[in-house]
């Protein structure tokens, strides 16, 4: 797994950079939402509006970086063939349903008289 250490921390980079802006963004436009007159408030804190945006973005292009690194990954291991791995159990059905590789349960014996 040392072979993808440089993507995970990549990957792991991007996403607090992503959160972190996320919540930055938040707390910079949260004064100008508030209130009833809020499309004027835009117009008097503009910089303060224009920094909340930019990070919304930098927020936007961290997290849609991240399945673009892990692209790779995933189609080395479907190369090399072992990318066909499924959870244990289905996440449709609501994780309750065990598919064909999971052993079953023991049944009654053969050939016992009961």
């Amino acid at each position: 797994m040392n072979t993808y250490r440089k993507t995970a921390v990549i990957v792991g980079i991007l996403f607090i950079i992503g959160t972190a802006s996320g919540i930055l963004s938040g707390v910079i436009t949260a004064p100008i939402s508030i209130g009833t007159t809020f499309p004027h408030n835009i117009a008097a804190s503009e910089t303060q509006w224009i920094a909340g945006t930019l990070l919304v973005a930098l927020m936007g292009l961290s997290l849609a970086m991240m399945p673009v690194m892990l692209y790779p990954i995933r189609i080395l291991s479907i190369i090399r063939g072992n990318g066909g791995h499924r959870p244990p159990t289905s996440l449709l059905s609501g994780g309750l349903r065990p598919h064909r590789h999971q052993a079953k349960p023991p049944g009654p014996a053969a050939g016992r008289a009961g």
